[in-house]
Formats: structure tokens, sequence, C-alpha cells
């Protein structure tokens, strides 16, 4: 059985390395409950124990400062073609929600002050609203007629999935910065701005609705500027403590002016 489930895992993995990752993950856990409920021997074992995951290029970037006043541009030129399509790549990275969250967003889950959305990748959940987001949905709230804040080709469906995404292709590509970016780095943008700001990974981790830390490290990005900042803080603070060190260990020689008689 483990041979079939490695031969398996390879030869998805070739084609699909984050499917074949996700899929082992699934199988594996259903092994795992199956043990615990008596449904397999613990001396058989977990046959997908020991089969090592693919290892995946990393994947999104930092759309920093330029590139988002490049976007920013690029956005103002296409709002009056393109209401729908505008506000809701806008509303990305102030929420720091996923495309999917965005797109199929209705009105009863907005409230004063967050969203509260009702079908989010973990479950449901809020996400509080900055000034720039709650301004945002005020102007679209005026001459919205529909239960979807963004509507797609009928009133009756939010925005098609397609539609958005050919539209982000296009703004991505005239911004030029930004023309290896997905749309989806616009959701960690918020996350990467707000550690570089100061903000703690469980602070980053709840502006993206994630459960673990380590989900988030894995999409917070650095700007070199910060972390040479952080290099020099770390190196300053560690040659304080060794000159303090040698201080110490100078007082306590034979001979110092410190020495008691």
């Amino acid at each position: 059985m483990r041979a079939d489930i490695a031969r398996h895992f390879h030869e998805y993995g070739r084609r699909k390395p984050g499917g074949a990752n996700r899929s082992h993950d699934i199988l594996r856990n259903m092994f795992d409950c199956a043990i615990a409920r008596g449904y397999r021997s613990e001396a058989a074992g977990n046959p997908c124990k020991g089969i090592v995951r693919d290892r995946r290029p990393p994947r999104g970037r930092l759309l920093g400062a330029d590139d988002l006043a490049r976007l920013s541009a690029v956005l103002r030129q296409r709002e009056d073609e393109s209401p729908v399509f505008v506000a809701a790549v806008r509303l990305l990275p102030l929420t720091g929600c996923r495309p999917g969250e965005i797109r199929c967003l209705r009105w009863c889950e907005i409230k004063p002050d967050r969203l509260t959305l009702m079908d989010a990748k973990t479950g449901s959940r809020h996400v509080l609203l900055g000034e720039a987001a709650r301004e945002l949905l005020i102007g679209l709230a005026e001459t919205a007629t529909g239960a979807w804040v963004f509507p797609g080709r009928s009133e009756d469906e939010p925005l098609n999935k397609h539609d958005l995404y050919g539209f982000w292709l296009k703004a991505r590509d005239a911004a030029g910065t930004v023309a290896d970016a997905r749309l989806h780095d616009l959701r960690h943008a918020p996350a990467s701005h707000a550690v570089m700001n100061g903000e703690s990974l469980h602070v980053a981790g709840r502006l993206l609705g994630h459960r673990r830390a380590s989900t988030t490290n894995r999409y917070v990005y650095l700007v070199d500027a910060t972390l040479s900042r952080a290099t020099e803080r770390v190196a300053l603070s560690i040659h304080r403590m060794l000159l303090e060190s040698t201080c110490r260990e100078a007082d306590r020689e034979p001979g110092s002016r410190h020495t008691n008689a």
C-alpha cells in the first residue's frame, strides 16, 4: 500500500506539487483517524509517513509603495469604464480578504465597522474596516441595487472569477512594476506592511484570518530596508552586551581600581 501511495504522490507531484502535497495531507489524516478509531491496527501504522513532501518554489511577492502607487494610477484611469472591477481590486489590500471573499461579498455582510463574512475559507469571520475601506463601501452603497456588493454580468450573481482575473492581468501589465504579481498578492500586502511597521506576526495573521502564525509567516514579505534596520538594531544590542561583559570582566581583574582593598 505504501508503495502505491508513494508512486501516486510522486507522479502527481511532477504535474502539480501543491496539489500532491495537499492530497498527501488529507490521506495521512484519514489514516490517522482510521487508526484512532480502530479501523486500522496501530501495528500497521500510517503508510503515508516517511513520504517526503514536494518542495514548492516561493510564490508571490511584496507589493511595495512604488508598486501600489503605479497600480493606483492605472485603476484611476479605468475607474469610469470598469467601476466594479476597480473597486474590488482596491478593497483587496485595504481589507486583506481573499479575492473570492471580496468577489462574493454581500451587502448583508457589511456592518458599520467590519465585514462579517459568513462563508470564508476558514469559516465565518469578522474583518475590521479602516477608514479608506469604509469610505469605498459607502460610495458603492449609494448606487447599489442588488444583494451583491460587486455584481457580475447580471445583478443576480456575483462578479465572475475569470472576469476579475482578466481585468487584473490588464491592470497589472499596465502598471509595469507589478507585472509578475498575482491578484492574491494584494491580500498579503497589509500583513507585510503591518510587520514592517512594527506589528507582531500574530496581529498580521489576524488581519489575514489565519489560524496559525506559521501560515502567516509564509506570506509575509519584507523589504531590504526593513531587514537592514533590524540588522542594525540587533547588532547594536549585541555590541552593547559585549561591551558590558568586557567591563564586568575588567572590574573583576586584580588591580582594578574598583577592586576592594
